[in-house]
């Protein structure tokens, strides 16, 4: 059943111990459970015992139950000033109210993640997509090199559940990548009434690119890989360039009179050396990057 919700609802109540509530009435100013909510909905609850300087409380799921009394169950506590427990109350009015407690949000969110994975439940086991959160949703997991098998398989990831996209995986991907314990067998299907694992391809850090064949383009299988994040230049890769030379080195010897460099002269040969330039060490090789994690349907 869903959980409903409800504005400006509080009523009192005198009942003592830590069973149900009997409501006593709607406080000045706000609204009765009754009025907000059905026989056997189910509802957040805070339940103080003095709301000017509170020395008792308690907050959970409780459930509407419509009668003479009109009674409110404590179902499932969430916090209380009784180390999460349920609180024994004692005598005096206590006044409850419906609210939206933190539990109640997480509900909330998780039930709207269910929601929209019914909503697209055509999605196809197999499709790959970046998500913005690090938890993978219910249907997917994260391609982050676990290991994946049936539930008896002692793989990381393990469950019945994920037998097609076991197959998925062994049909089309290498074992380079997605290996396979013990060896591939003759097909997916014996693998997995093996009780083998697969690994997941872990995309951690990498891009990914289209596999086939562009124009002009290397052609690539599905599962290469390559590239890498730093490079250091050849000699062979440097453009063509030119250096200075260091001046004032070169000296020119000769024996005997006469012009230099004339006839019969002998000649001598000094080294010039050029001036050093760079480094050797390896720059970025990578474009403007954004990680995101990548999951995959089951």
């Amino acid at each position: 059943m869903a959980v409903k919700f409800g504005n400006r609802v509080r009523e009192t109540t005198t009942s003592t111990g830590t069973g149900p509530l009997d409501l006593n009435g709607a406080v000045a100013g706000f609204r009765g459970v009754a009025a907000e909510f059905s026989d056997g909905d189910e509802f957040y609850y805070l339940t103080v015992d003095d709301p000017a300087a509170t020395t008792q409380y308690e907050y959970g799921k409780g459930g509407f139950i419509a009668g003479a009394p009109n009674r409110v169950t404590r179902d499932v506590v969430e916090g209380s000033s009784n180390g999460g427990a349920l609180v024994n109350w004692g005598a005096g009015t206590k006044t409850i109210a419906a609210v939206l407690t933190a539990q109640a949000l997480e509900d909330l969110v998780a039930q709207e993640i269910a929601d929209e994975i019914a909503a697209v439940s055509s999605v196809p086991t197999g499709m790959m997509a970046p998500m913005v959160m690090g938890t993978p949703p219910t249907g997917w997991l994260a391609l982050n090199g676990d290991t994946m098998g049936s539930a008896a398989s002692g793989a990381t990831r393990a469950s019945a559940s994920y037998e097609t996209l076991f197959g998925k995986l062994w049909d089309n991907w290498p074992d380079s990548v997605c290996t396979v314990s013990g060896g591939r067998g003759a097909n997916a299907a014996a693998d997995w009434a093996a009780n083998k694992t697969i690994t997941l391809p872990n995309f951690g850090g990498r891009t990914l690119v289209g596999s086939g064949a562009g124009a002009g383009l290397t052609t690539r299988a599905i599962g290469d890989s390559g590239g890498a994040e730093t490079v250091s230049l050849t000699a062979s890769q440097n453009g063509p360039h030119s250096h200075p030379v260091n001046n004032g080195s070169l000296v020119v010897r000769h024996a005997g009179t006469g012009q230099v460099g004339g006839t019969g002269l002998p000649r001598t040969t000094d080294t010039i050396t050029t001036q050093t330039s760079g480094s050797g060490s390896a720059h970025e090789n990578m474009p403007p990057w954004m990680a995101a994690p990548w999951m995959v349907k089951w």
